[in-house]
This record gives C-alpha cells, structure tokens and sequence, in this order.
C-alpha cells in the first residue's frame, strides 16, 4: 500500500524535463566513456546510454521550439509597471499591510 502511495505522490507532481544542453552534455559524457571503455559490453552500455540522451535531447528541443511558438514574439507580449509604494494610492482597507502570510 505504501508503495503506491508513494508512486502516486510522485506521478501527481510536476515532471522533471530536462534541457536539451544537459542532454547533450550527458550524451557527450557517455560517448567518452564508450571511447574510453576496454570491456565490449561497458562500450555498448555507454553508446546505448548516449543515443537515449541524444533522442533526449531532440525531444527537449522540439519542447523549446513549440514553447517559443506558442508564446510568439518578445514585442508582442504586454509589459506591466509596478507603481512605486509612494505614488500608489490609498487603499480603504484599514488591515492592508498587517496581514500575516
């Protein structure tokens, strides 16, 4: 029972994407270590671990692009000022500023 209460706790919660350049980077490293590796197996193991990362990482770039798309171009977006505590306006609520968070 506790087990899939936990695999539930964890499914519920935000899920971890990684960047394309952590991606990359791991793919970079496990690629060395296959070059690196005397035992055939180990250089498998690594070279299969750095196409996971590579097949990784192109999916983190279609997730980029597709984020860039839907939010359009940078002057599109409204940029909203914050006034100044001293030109912002009275508030009629006498608890304003008291309240503990």
């Amino acid at each position: 029972m506790r087990q899939t209460t936990a695999r539930r706790s964890v499914s519920k919660g935000f899920k971890m994407q990684p960047s394309s350049s952590l991606c990359r980077t791991q793919e970079r490293f496990h690629l060395d270590q296959a070059a690196k590796a005397v035992l055939p197996n180990l250089r498998q193991l690594a070279t299969g671990a750095a196409a996971a990362w590579a097949r990784e990482a192109e999916a983190a770039e279609h997730r980029d692009k597709r984020r860039a798309a839907v939010a359009g171009p940078a002057e599109g977006r409204i940029a909203l000022s914050v006034p100044d505590s001293d030109t912002m306006p009275e508030n009629e609520n006498p608890d304003r500023g008291f309240a503990h968070p």
